[in-house]
């Protein structure tokens, strides 16, 4: 296949499909969005008056104060919401604020308001895909917490 053939393709299917970064910055964004021990506010306020433990606390956890989506991570996925993504510094380092802005945009998609004219069918195929990978997200979350609350009852429910 020529090269120029192959660089096009490439780059259509980035265009069109959802690519390992795209599924890397929607889980990992839902993730720190999810759960508060991920979100940055969370460390500055654990140790509010205590600054060089914040320093050790961020330094441990690989961050500086500001997303840094250049971290490390090794990452398989299968594209429907199954992750199975082991980050080596804190996943709030991941967030990304286009991939915030398609969760916020979920709940509209689900009351069918679609960004583009015309029906599901005429939608950009990556965003559909984005919206199963959010949908997939949000069920698993929903699961996630059913079961810690059964767990939490039935240690609460015996003496």
């Amino acid at each position: 296949m020529p090269l120029f053939l192959q660089f096009v393709i490439e780059k259509i299917t980035e265009i069109s499909t959802v690519t390992k970064d795209d599924y890397i910055s929607m889980v990992s964004t839902f993730t720190a969005v999810t759960n508060l021990q991920f979100n940055c506010g969370t460390c500055c306020k654990k140790y509010p008056k205590l600054p060089l433990k914040l320093l050790e606390h961020q330094s441990r956890l690989g961050c500086d104060g500001k997303k840094n989506p250049q971290l490390t991570y090794t990452a398989t996925h299968d594209m429907i919401g199954s992750p199975k993504i082991l980050f080596k510094k804190c996943i709030g380092n991941f967030f990304d604020n286009k991939s915030m802005d398609l969760i916020k945009y979920f709940s509209k998609y689900k009351a069918g308001m679609m960004p583009y004219n015309g029906s599901y069918y005429d939608q950009p195929n990556k965003f559909v895909e984005l919206m199963e990978l959010v949908d997939n997200l949000v069920e698993q979350n929903n699961k996630e917490k059913e079961e810690q609350l059964k767990k939490s009852q039935g240690r609460h429910g015996r003496k």
